[in-house]
């Protein structure tokens, strides 16, 4: 097969049309106003005891680096100042005490890296020396913690860092948002003053979000169950349950505690979970009952309960220190139940096998899953069977199974279980279709890359092979596919290593 040069032509055509728009668009954005100290976001200045306020989400691309930027820190504290589009926002404080100045996981901020430098001046806008700076938290996303003094005027300036393309025709997102917050002790600290979880539980309940930041530790109060090296939990909180009904239940800070209105949920990237009975009150060693670390992540915890029982929660931050901006901790609680189980459309499908695909959640207790398939409605055969582990978060699977005939359509659905019952998602089909591939498009791209392209079945794999001699086939690959098409498009792109050969052949292999 040869290349065809008006593919070329066309190709290079294209190109030039795409520069010159791009170009065009970049030239008429005209430059926000908040690029410049005079044009900095006043946030407003309130009495509030833990939240400020929060600006709106800022489309930054036509921000720049100014010449008139105050000066960042220097080299030797490993400031990187590769940082683009500058963006000022001015803070003067009613009231002394800890603030968190964030632009990290607790905001809307919709690209990942993010340099952040707190100023004072001595007049209005200058000269300017540094107060405090910050540009990866715990994220690739700046946050700053300090104390701040009332009635003094701070000047925060947010760049965007490292882009793949650091200019305004990038086609990343530079949305920002900034959140200032005043941080105030949590009011559930002890154990003297829980947050009460409601007796009866018709649905899950969702505890407020938390700010664990000026959270105290309890002191001799160290769940046994954390083990791994560097590990310290800190900054306990308390919460108080005394079930109605006896039964299992799922204690969570996972990524399931965000609410069905969708507010945010447990910001701290490792948890601990320590359940406990106080027979004789706060003033007497608790009784653990159970405990969970979860390694290296959000600990979630299931226990059987006794109906009206008291029993005591206490949730750690694992780490020695806090991460600004990413403090927020809220406690999902409620019963187990038999999993839950979605079947999902196939995920590919080859002569040798299909994978098929399903989401699955075990609600709290150990559980196991499978699929059951078949050309009929009975199905009849079923695939290996997985354990899922007793969490109560959603989790997307896979399966393959496989000695099914061509150009035949099998019906399956997902199936779990545990100790509550038994569920089953809704049926699905899959074929495979052994009709070749038609369509065949092949030419050479502006970089000298054999470029392929076809249409054939969705989902299905189809293998390139490569050959000098059109005897000895080397395979290259699975040809990519783009599904919003019917019938499916696919396109495989090959750069044989220098030096090309001066003939090169291809074929295609079904699936």
């Amino acid at each position: 097969m040869k290349p065809y040069p008006t593919a070329l032509i066309r190709l290079k055509v294209l190109l030039l049309a795409a520069l010159l728009f791009a170009s065009l668009g970049f030239n008429a954005m005209a430059l926000v106003p908040y690029n410049n100290c005079s044009g900095a976001i006043v946030i407003p200045a309130t009495n509030a005891a833990s939240f400020v306020s929060t600006t709106a989400q800022l489309d930054i691309r036509s921000a720049t680096v100014s010449a008139n930027d105050p000066p960042l820190p220097a080299s030797q504290t490993g400031f990187d100042t590769n940082i683009t589009h500058s963006v000022w926002f001015k803070f003067t404080p009613l009231v002394t005490g800890l603030y968190t100045i964030s632009s990290g996981p607790d905001t809307d901020t919709a690209f990942k890296d993010t340099t952040m430098v707190m100023y004072r001046s001595t007049g209005d806008c200058g000269p300017f020396s540094i107060y405090s700076y910050n540009e990866d938290s715990g994220s690739l996303r700046a946050s700053i913690s300090t104390n701040l003094t009332a009635g003094t005027t701070y000047y925060i300036v947010v760049w965007v860092g490292r882009l793949s393309a650091p200019d305004t025709s990038t086609d990343e997102s530079l949305d920002l948002q900034l959140r200032v917050s005043k941080v105030a002790a949590p009011s559930n600290d002890t154990c003297a003053n829980p947050l009460i979880i409601p007796s009866t539980l018709t649905a899950p309940y969702f505890s407020p979000i938390i700010d664990t930041t000026l959270a105290t530790t309890t002191a001799g109060l160290t769940p046994p169950c954390v083990a791994n090296p560097g590990t310290v939990p800190s900054r306990d909180v308390w919460f108080r349950f005394t079930p109605s009904v006896a039964g299992s239940y799922i204690f969570s800070t996972g990524s399931d505690t965000s609410s069905i209105l969708g507010n945010d949920g447990t910001l701290i990237d490792d948890t601990v979970i320590g359940l406990y009975t106080l027979a004789g009150g706060c003033g007497q060693t608790p009784n653990q009952i159970a405990c969970n670390d979860n390694g290296f992540a959000r600990a979630v915890l299931s226990a059987n309960l006794t109906a009206n029982t008291t029993y005591y929660i206490v949730v750690w931050d694992n780490a020695p220190s806090y991460v600004p901006g990413e403090t927020a901790l809220r406690l999902r609680v409620g019963p187990a139940t038999q999993p839950t189980a979605e079947t999902l459309p196939m995920l590919s499908i080859s002569s040798t096998g299909a994978v098929l695909g399903a989401n699955v959640n075990a609600n709290g207790l150990l559980s196991r899953f499978w699929f059951e398939w078949g050309p009929t409605d009975s199905l009849g055969s079923t695939s290996a069977v997985r354990i899922l582990f007793a969490n109560a978060t959603p989790f997307t699977t896979n399966i393959m199974v496989s000695g099914f005939q061509r150009d035949t359509e099998y019906f399956y659905k997902v199936v779990a279980t545990n100790a509550m019952g038994r569920s089953a998602g809704s049926r699905m089909t899959f074929k495979w279709i052994s009709t070749p591939p038609a369509d065949l498009f092949f030419f050479q791209d502006v970089g000298g890359a054999s470029q392929m392209e076809f249409t054939g079945e969705a989902f299905h794999n189809y293998l390139v092979q490569g050959s000098i001699n059109l005897v000895n086939w080397t395979d290259l690959g699975l040809a990519s596919t783009n599904l919003t098409q019917s019938p499916a498009s696919f396109l495989f792109r090959h750069s044989p290593p220098p030096p090309a050969p001066a003939q090169f052949y291809y074929r295609l292999k079904l699936p």
